[in-house]
């Protein structure tokens, strides 16, 4: 009989002590306001301390029936229990406040030394703009039990409210300095700082501190992985995350989207992709995971997928702590423009130029983005427009900048060309001059090109192109210096490499040369205009036999 006897009171202690366990973990929870992860403890019990905490778990929350409730739940549990009828009175504080002085007064007889009573009453004052009687209370908290730690964290908090940040910390500091492994001290200090950019690195120390003190208590973790991701540390955002599962905790939908971002920014694609499609298929329209996959799909080429992640991306509900930023509408316009549909990659674009001026970060890409998707859009003229203010922006020295550019003039400028050889269509002559001047700035830009890197062989092919199609009949042979220059440096370089490259531009140079020395000899008839004819023909029939043009004036000129 002994023996079970025993045994029972055994399980009887047992059982206790694991309610109380339970009971300051959930505490914990509430005063680090994890509400959720509290009330799911506290809604196993019937306890006085229970039904309390849950009613304030429903004030929080801005449910005041729910919250009375509780409160007279955990009065009928225990009336001993008194800090249900501080709940109740904070209810009535600034409806009946004498009755609610009367309920607070009778608390604090019965618990004059309790300084989780006192602490909740001074809540209440200070929660219905009661400052000084909240003061008030919490001094006689800290005399009741000089090393609490409670008295200082709800100090903290009314500063922390009021955003005096400095005093907060300073009692923050306090409640760890007497009892140093309080984590409810060292998160609230973290939420102190995090509210400032400049606080990170101070908030990132008191959580790891934190942990050093409670390696178990997992919301820290948490809060640990979203301060390194919002500071660009990835690799601490993924292991910190990472500890965070292994413990058991489960992350929510901002926890995914962030450690998917880690991922993504540390070009783990792979395991994005997997935690993403993983997330999405619980909460298919979570408005980051959405956005980090449609990054994701961009920057892994499969610009189809991107393109339907972006249209569930952009139909989903922007949740109220977000905003669309320009990188959204860049990346969805990078995927459109790739599967060739312009017009839809040049609107978004705009997009997000305009939201990148208007947060004053102007993001100089964007205008290099809207020179492509302009151009794929036949917009071409306008997209070298967009690359010129990209280059004065960036004072960029790229030659290959130049070199866009410059194209993009060019098919502007050989576009309104080629429509004036339509007989049927008259084209107005202010696009005709349009036209003209972007062949003009496509050959300024070439010469740049040339200018930057004097052995490129295309900055003389273009701007020999560019010339040709200002001189559409080789009247005045604008092109004649440029393809000059473009057959010499071909015909050097085959020569030093003893190979035989860039066949197709040395035909284009001969063909053009032969045929200006054609219509040249066809004016004067000299031999000097005969030879060349002659010599450009025969090159030309070297380097493209089947060419018609060099077969008809290799046999004129026999």
């Amino acid at each position: 009989m002994k023996r079970k006897f025993f045994l029972g009171t055994f399980l009887s202690i047992l059982i206790s002590t694991v309610s109380f366990a339970q009971n300051d973990l959930g505490k914990e929870y509430f005063y680090v306001k994890e509400y959720d992860a509290a009330k799911q403890i506290f809604e196993q019990q019937t306890t006085a301390e229970a039904y309390y905490y849950l009613g304030e778990i429903a004030l929080a929350n801005g449910d005041q029936a729910t919250a009375k409730s509780n409160f007279e739940k955990g009065l009928a549990a225990n009336p001993e229990f008194v800090l249900n009828n501080v709940g109740l009175g904070k209810l009535i504080l600034k409806s009946d406040p004498k009755e609610a002085e009367n309920v607070f007064s009778a608390a604090i007889k019965k618990n004059k030394k309790d300084v989780e009573v006192l602490v909740t009453i001074a809540n209440a004052y200070f929660e219905n703009g009661m400052k000084d009687k909240a003061d008030k209370m919490l001094a006689d908290a800290r005399k009741a039990k000089k090393d609490s730690p409670y008295p200082y964290i709800a100090a903290g908090d009314m500063l922390f409210a009021e955003k005096d940040i400095n005093k907060a910390a300073s009692q923050y500091g306090q409640a760890i300095h007497f009892a140093p492994k309080s984590i409810i001290a060292y998160i609230r200090s973290a939420q102190l700082y995090d509210s400032t950019v400049a606080g990170r690195a101070t908030a990132i120390d008191d959580l790891n501190r934190g942990i050093e003190a409670r390696p178990d208590f997992l919301p820290t973790y948490k809060y640990l992985g979203n301060l390194y991701y919002l500071s660009g540390n990835y690799a601490k955002t993924i292991e910190t995350y990472n500890k965070y599962s292994e413990l058991g905790g489960e992350p929510t939908t901002s926890e995914i989207a962030n450690l998917s971002g880690a991922y993504y920014f540390t070009k783990q694609y792979d395991e994005a992709k997997k935690l993403l499609t993983q997330g999405l298929s619980k909460y298919p329209n979570d408005f980051f995971m959405n956005r980090v996959l449609m990054y994701v799909y961009t920057d892994t080429q499969d610009y189809e997928s991107a393109v339907s992640t972006g249209d569930k991306f952009f139909s989903v509900d922007v949740p109220k702590n977000a905003n669309y930023l320009f990188y959204d509408y860049m990346k969805y316009g990078t995927s459109l423009g790739k599967l060739k549909r312009g017009t839809e990659a040049v609107a978004q674009f705009h997009k997000a130029l305009a939201l990148s001026e208007k947060d004053g970060e102007v993001n100089h890409d964007l205008y290099k983005e809207l020179a492509q998707a302009s151009s794929n859009a036949g917009e071409a003229g306008e997209g070298a427009l967009f690359y010129k203010k990209y280059i004065e922006l960036t004072n960029s020295n790229d030659v290959r900048d130049y070199f866009d550019m410059g194209r993009y003039y060019y098919a502007s400028g050989v576009a309104v060309m080629a429509g004036l050889r339509d007989t049927t269509k008259v084209t107005p002559p202010a696009v005709v001059e349009k036209g003209m001047q972007d062949l003009k700035e496509a050959d300024v830009t070439f010469a740049k090109v040339i200018e930057l890197e004097p052995t490129n062989i295309f900055g003389y092919l273009y701007r020999a192109r560019a010339n040709s199609a200002m001189d559409p009949t080789s009247e005045n042979g604008l092109a004649k210096p440029y393809y000059s220059q473009l057959e010499e440096m071909i015909s050097k370089n085959n020569a030093e490499s003893g190979e035989f490259n860039n066949r197709a531009e040395l035909a284009e140079a001969y063909y053009y040369l032969s045929v200006y020395s054609y219509q040249q000899y066809d004016k004067a008839k000299t031999p000097e205009n005969k030879a060349l004819v002659k010599l450009y023909s025969e090159k030309l029939l070297a380097v493209d036999p089947t060419n018609p043009t060099a077969i008809q004036l290799v046999e004129y000129f026999k």
